[in-house]
């Protein structure tokens, strides 16, 4: 996996779970190059499902 992280000081990685190399590399990454990484399971966002007509109203 490649991120290119030089554009911005934070940000997340989202999926359905983590191995324990996720948190090495957040950790890796705010270590050395200062940014700040938040690991977030999927199902906190509504990507798991079709838009519903509201969603398509609002973000589309």
């Amino acid at each position: 996996m490649y991120m290119d992280v030089k554009n911005f000081n934070k940000g997340y990685l989202v999926a359905k779970e983590f191995s324990n190399g996720a948190k090495f590399a957040v950790d890796f990454i705010k270590n050395n190059h200062d940014k700040l990484i938040t690991l977030a399971k999927h199902i906190d966002f509504p990507i798991t499902h079709p838009p519903d007509d509201k969603e398509r109203e609002e973000y589309y």
